[in-house]
């Protein structure tokens, strides 16, 4: 059962919190009868006493709760421990604890399975017995601390890192962005880049496309930030435990932030997406945008930095915040943080500087261009 500090905490809070579920614990329904708290009891003893790692949906009427055998937990056991009761994972029982039809349904979506159970719940009380504990859904309404409803959704977090392991997430996204499939989408294509040389050279010989092509290997598709902010927007939506969110957040001067993090402690951290190199034009007829180390160091950084403070102004509880610059250059050529001066940082966010970090360059090579 939660406790609550009466020192640290806000009581109107708690109550507010916690509101629905004292609505429903105190509206004398089935839940409150002793069948019902005894029934709970049993299949949270079952759980205790057997290794559990997945999902059992325990299924029973009202009428059937409310006529149910003496010293039932025996058969209960029994029941669950049964080849029907391990194999299937939808099972409804009687007043006997009989175990009457049953299932193996697979619901792969959490939200999913929690709507399933919720509108099952509208006619038979449903115990869903899971790793974590035993959540019951009655008359439309669920009761527990249960998150999830799924084997896979419960999987899936499992393997999430927590926020205190984000660097390890940026080194495995270094290791992401060397499988071709992730990569080539930064990129324009062989195709393209003919059609181009073709454009800017009506007589190119094929000599002259075999160049143009080596030349411009690394040559990005057009507004490529986007591209990278996305991509790793999404690599973080997949490995970490938290919510992460792009562009939607915007400062009191109208900034948006690239991608922002909020933690499961309501913390923000912050990661500022910045890319060198050189991309080809809208229209597709000319070479575009480059950029090279100057446009990161110092703006980039003094600007990441400054972000820091204005969240910090805003009144938000800003953590960190980083700077990860995708590198498309050419040449394989020094971090673009070496050599950073602090005096060129932004006066008044001299004191933010230790909440900033500025991860190495990810490197992004077209080694095998399409």
């Amino acid at each position: 059962m939660e406790e609550f500090d009466f020192k640290n905490d806000s009581f109107k809070e708690f109550l507010k919190k916690k509101e629905s579920q004292i609505h429903i614990r105190t509206d004398k329904g089935i839940q409150d009868t002793d069948n019902f708290k005894n029934l709970h009891r049993s299949l949270v003893s079952y759980k205790l006493a057997r290794p559990i790692g997945d999902f059992t949906a325990v299924i029973i009427t009202k009428d059937e709760i409310n006529n149910l055998i003496n010293d039932f937990s025996g058969k209960l056991f029994q029941q669950l421990d049964s080849q029907i009761g391990v194999i299937n994972n939808h099972l409804l029982f009687d007043r006997n604890l009989d175990i009457t039809s049953y299932e193996r349904r697979e619901i792969k979506e959490n939200n999913e399975a929690r709507k399933f159970y919720l509108e099952l719940s509208k006619v038979t009380c449903v115990f869903l017995i899971n790793p974590k504990g035993v959540h019951y859904f009655v008359d439309g309404n669920d009761i527990g601390e249960a998150i999830f409803f799924t084997s896979d959704a419960l999987k899936s977090y499992n393997e999430l890192k927590d926020i205190t392991q984000i660097i390890e997430i940026f080194n495995d996204y270094k290791q992401h962005l060397k499988h071709q499939d992730n990569y080539s989408k930064f990129f324009v294509s062989n195709s393209a880049k003919r059609s181009l040389c073709k454009h800017l050279n009506p007589t190119a010989s094929e000599d002259d496309y075999k160049n143009f092509l080596i030349e411009h290997t690394q040559l990005l598709e057009n507004k490529p930030e986007h591209r990278f902010r996305e991509d790793l927007r999404m690599y973080l939506t997949r490995n970490l435990k938290a919510n992460v969110l792009g562009r939607e957040y915007i400062m009191e001067n109208f900034k948006r932030l690239d991608i922002y993090i909020n933690d499961d402690f309501g913390e923000l951290y912050l990661i500022e997406v910045k890319w060198i190199g050189v991309s080809i034009h809208a229209k597709g007829q000319v070479i575009g945008t480059s950029f090279d180390a100057s446009d990161i160091n110092p703006d980039a950084i003094t600007q990441s930095v400054d972000y820091i403070r204005q969240l910090n102004d805003e009144g938000k509880n800003i953590k960190l915040g980083y700077l990860a610059v995708f590198d498309a250059r050419k040449d394989n050529l020094p971090d673009t943080f070496i050599g950073f001066d602090e005096t060129n940082l932004i006066a008044g966010s001299e004191k933010y500087y230790t909440r900033f970090q500025k991860i190495p360059d990810f490197r992004v090579i077209n080694q095998h261009p399409l």
